[in-house]
């Protein structure tokens, strides 16, 4: 018996470059069999008059400012790209876009492009996850430490010291946290502070994600793990199943969501109310799974590396003394190479996983090639995905001298906890 494949018809006329070609094509032949020669200009305009009603049109002329009065360039471009509507100047936008986000201050050049990604997309919020805000102590001196200068409790009863999820530099998918936070008797000398702001409690140590709410590197989130309490400088995000968090870290680590996110709000601030607006589409299982592999592969490969970092709450040994690093080398000069080598080898792996899940992603969305490239180009260049980013910039030489001065602090420190004097 012959299979037959099966489509979702509604899924398919959902697609608007499917529904723009039809109309176009659909327009040229009516038109031709009545006698009337269009262009294909022509009836694509009229697909955006029928489909998207009125429209408006900005134009993008400061560039050509010169003389005054009619010789100013401005005004010659004007002129010249009232009847060009391919021109870059020039950028029309359906009215209707400008309400598909509400109190968000689009930019009219960016709402042309991605307008109709915020009207046919459900919002993170509520359709997703949850998107809040955490708390804000008053006096960091006084209820925050670094992990290592809290002390060490083993009875789970008498646990003081909470893990604090603060914002923290540019890093996406992973970010170790390694601030502690004083909660003892449920926050109660922190909630009597004065000047304190305890938001969302009923969330704290819960799953999720987080990022930094301020930064000039761009978005960057990362997992939320377990048992942490988050700050307002590191808001979170809970999605409404646990299963659907590693797709979500995928899709908004994506360029495509950091040029979302930058059409609402300005370049830096990554507010909540921003975040929560973000479109995100509906995917098939298929297609969930896929992001959500991606985005574990990312996570993993960089807090694995982050084992050979002294200061991170996953610390075992420096990354020279891993055998699984060093390929069991038999002098410290070897053992600096392949370490060396690893990482080389690690970046380039997560470059490329990078690079497969934003394709993804703006395939995902339904955006053509020829719309991401305007994207990409208006985005500009972001930060590269690295295991080490704190040792971005620096070569191989720099490196290999930081390696040998983390080996003889930790020697040093062992050193010193042996003696017990």
């Amino acid at each position: 018996m012959a299979k037959f494949k099966r489509y979702d018809i509604k899924k398919l006329l959902a697609n608007p470059d499917l529904r723009r070609h039809l109309v176009v094509e659909g327009t040229i032949a009516t038109q031709a069999r009545e006698g009337i020669d269009i262009t294909r200009e022509q009836a694509e305009n009229s697909y955006y008059v029928v489909t998207e009603g009125e429209r408006a049109a900005f134009f993008g002329l400061v560039p050509f400012r010169s003389d005054a009065g009619e010789n100013d360039g401005r005004h010659s471009q004007f002129i010249k790209t009232l009847g060009d509507f391919r021109s870059p100047v020039r950028a029309d936008v359906a009215l209707g876009d400008f309400a598909s986000i509400d109190d968000a201050p689009l930019a009219y050049d960016r709402l042309a492009l991605v307008g109709a990604l915020f009207r046919d997309n459900p919002k993170l919020d509520p359709a997703h996850a949850s998107a809040v805000q955490g708390l804000a102590t008053a006096d960091d001196g006084r209820f925050v430490r670094c992990w290592w200068e809290t002390p060490a409790e083993k009875d789970i009863g008498q646990i003081r010291w909470r893990p604090f999820a603060k914002g923290g530099g540019y890093s996406r998918f992973y970010s170790d946290i390694y601030l502690s936070i004083f909660w003892d008797d449920n926050g109660a000398a922190l909630r009597a502070f004065e000047g304190s702001v305890v938001r969302n409690p009923d969330y704290y140590f819960r799953a999720g994600l987080t990022w930094p709410r301020r930064t000039q590197r761009g978005f960057s989130i990362r997992r939320l793990p377990a048992g942490c309490i988050f700050a307002d400088k590191g808001p979170a995000i809970f999605a409404k199943n646990e299963e659907h968090e590693w797709f979500l870290l995928g899709v908004l680590n994506s360029s495509l969501a950091e040029f979302l996110l930058r059409s609402m709000i300005s370049f830096g601030s990554w507010e909540v109310g921003a975040v929560k607006k973000v479109p995100i589409p509906q995917a098939g299982p298929a297609d969930e799974r896929g992001f959500s592999e991606q985005a574990r592969t990312l996570h993993d490969a960089k807090a694995s590396w982050d084992t050979g970092s002294e200061t991170s709450t996953r610390f075992e040994r420096p990354w020279v003394l891993q055998s699984s690093v060093n390929s069991n080398a038999r002098s410290l000069s070897a053992a600096l190479d392949a370490v060396l080598d690893r990482e080389a080898r690690l970046d380039e792996d997560l470059t490329a996983t990078y690079a497969q899940l934003n394709t993804a992603v703006y395939r995902l969305y339904g955006v053509n090639d020829t719309l991401r490239a305007k994207i990409d180009s208006a985005i500009g260049a972001r930060p590269p995905e690295l295991v080490w980013p704190q040792m971005e910039g620096q070569d191989r030489e720099q490196k290999r001298r930081e390696h040998v001065d983390r080996l003889l602090t930790y020697l040093v420190k062992q050193i010193v906890a042996d003696d017990e004097d």
